[in-house]
């Protein structure tokens, strides 16, 4: 009797230990991993945002091309309409431009500085690309390029959203997995303890 009651005390201690043992285990094994998984979502995070960044600093060096595009042509094409007093076609010029969703305005001015076609009001937001126009190299004029940088904002919308929408993916997978992990480190556990009392 005093035999089996030394025998019982001794396993409960060992269970309570292995309890003991197995629930630290478990907290340090949930911690690391919550850890590591925590520093794969912000990176992957970083990631998103460097790369919508470089996206938008892409976009926006696409439509300041395109800006300078414009610009030059109308620069190398205006002299002679300069020159020529052909304003109708100088006119003609500056609209066609200006019907490109990226550009606000286009206006050409003579050598003084004066518009020499219809002058739109200035977007504060607008970037201006400016190019002197040169007739046998003599200044005639030049011209200005009002930059819209709408569509990027627009672009940017649709990134913003499709980056937060896979955050929350990521976040919630990772969710999902630490919960996993939880359920089968305590099932783990409790199995364990279930054997060795069973012993």
């Amino acid at each position: 009797m005093k035999r089996n009651s030394i025998t019982t005390k001794f396993i409960s201690i060992v269970s309570a230990l292995t309890i003991v043992f197995m629930a630290g285990l478990t907290i340090a094994v949930i911690t690391a991993v919550k850890s590591s998984q925590s520093q794969e979502v912000k990176s992957f995070i970083d990631l998103l945002e460097s790369e919508k960044s470089n996206e938008k600093q892409m976009l926006n060096n696409a439509i300041i091309r395109k800006g300078e595009s414009i610009a030059n042509l109308i620069a190398q094409n205006s002299s002679s309409l300069i020159v020529g007093y052909d304003f109708d076609t100088l006119q003609q010029t500056a609209d066609n431009s200006a019907k490109d969703p990226d550009i606000f305005f286009v206006t050409i001015y003579d050598k003084n500085k004066k518009a020499l076609t219809k002058k739109l009001p200035e977007n504060k937001d607008a970037k201006i690309v400016s190019r002197p126009i040169r007739f046998d190299k003599e200044l005639v004029g030049s011209v200005e390029v009002g930059l819209n940088f709408s569509s990027v904002a627009s672009e940017m919308k649709k990134v913003r959203t499709r980056t937060e929408t896979m955050v929350d993916n990521t976040k919630n997978a990772e969710h999902k997995a630490m919960e996993s992990i939880v359920a089968m480190l305590v099932c783990l556990g409790f199995i364990g303890v279930i054997i060795l009392c069973a012993a």
